[in-house]
């Protein structure tokens, strides 16, 4: 997670919206995929000077070559702060 590169391409204020995969999701060894937990969105962004806003668990469910399967989100929304 790139947070301090996002600080210093923004300007104080600025939103930064984040989708990714939930650790929360049981590890899949045939689908593999990178996976981040709360803490860590938390302790990143929080360390680039980036506020949270709102941090939500989302599901969604989708049918993949015959199989139904499931993968956890999270949705984030921080603002930039202002260094001073």
């Amino acid at each position: 997670m790139e947070a301090p590169a996002a600080h210093r391409a923004t300007r104080p204020g600025a939103t930064l919206l984040i989708i990714c995969f939930s650790d929360t999701q049981p590890a899949d060894e045939e689908w593999p995929w990178p996976t981040v937990s709360e803490q860590t969105l938390r302790d990143v962004l929080g360390g680039a000077s980036w506020d949270i806003e709102s941090l939500e668990p989302a599901t969604v469910r989708r049918e993949l070559e015959g199989n139904e399967i499931e993968m956890a989100f999270w949705f984030v929304r921080a603002q930039r702060r202002t260094l001073t």
